[in-house]
């Protein structure tokens, strides 16, 4: 269970009784964490958490502990509200990889095109760990040397193609239904490595809706992958 990497909703309920306290914490964790704010978060998390730990179920127990330690640092590391990043100034790749792992419930990916491998292993690392991953992606892109679709798909996830003629050119993910990353960004190592490109993070949630909206519209329209 741990060796597959973690997922707050699921584990909380192993070591943490009271599903109000689970909720309680998971709020906390949906908004950005200062410093002071993350040590009273993980003081509060081990105090309630003690009490489910027995000798049988120590060693669990302490790994669970440190990879949400490590989750509390990922979420606040992407947990601004609005920010900017550019290719040649920043690192897109490590950024969209460190966003992607924050996520605790939910994926909504809307992607060109998928071929960069460390993004495509982190994607699947979530399905993994449990979270909602969903896909959307062009059909003219799927059988892309390099691509990475249908190695997702036969993990199971989900993914979905366009039905028309024209391309299906939105780059943008939707985490935990909250933050949203958007942008000329696609996921292919000529996007991070090469070409000049932008990814957008905003927490804004008249703009986080109008993309779900859009996510849920597409997701109607689309149709399988061909088998």
């Amino acid at each position: 269970m741990h060796d597959n990497g973690i997922t707050i909703e699921s584990l909380f309920g192993q070591y943490l009784a009271d599903p109000s306290e689970i909720m309680a914490i998971e709020q906390e964790l949906a908004t950005p964490l200062s410093n002071g704010k993350k040590i009273r978060l993980i003081q509060r998390i081990i105090q309630r958490s003690e009490k489910q730990v027995t000798a049988e179920n120590y060693s669990g127990y302490a790994s669970w502990l440190g990879q949400m330690l490590e989750k509390i640092n990922l979420l606040d590391s992407v947990h601004a509200g609005n920010d900017a990043f550019f290719s040649h100034h920043d690192d897109i790749r490590e950024f969209v990889i460190k966003a992607l792992k924050s996520a605790t419930k939910d994926l909504k990916i809307c992607m060109f095109t998928i071929s960069d491998d460390p993004i495509a292993e982190t994607v699947a690392g979530c399905h993994r760990q449990g979270i909602n991953v969903r896909i959307i992606t062009d059909d003219g892109k799927i059988f892309d040397k390099g691509s990475d679709i249908y190695s997702l798909y036969r993990m199971g996830i989900k993914i979905k193609m366009d039905t028309f003629r024209s391309l299906m050119h939105h780059k943008f993910v939707i985490i935990d239904n909250y933050k949203l990353l958007t942008g000329s960004y696609n996921w292919t190592r000529t996007g991070s490595d090469v070409n000049n490109e932008n990814v957008l993070i905003t927490t804004n949630n008249r703009i986080v809706k109008a993309y779900k909206n859009e996510f849920k519209r597409l997701w109607s329209e689309m149709k399988p992958l061909p088998n």
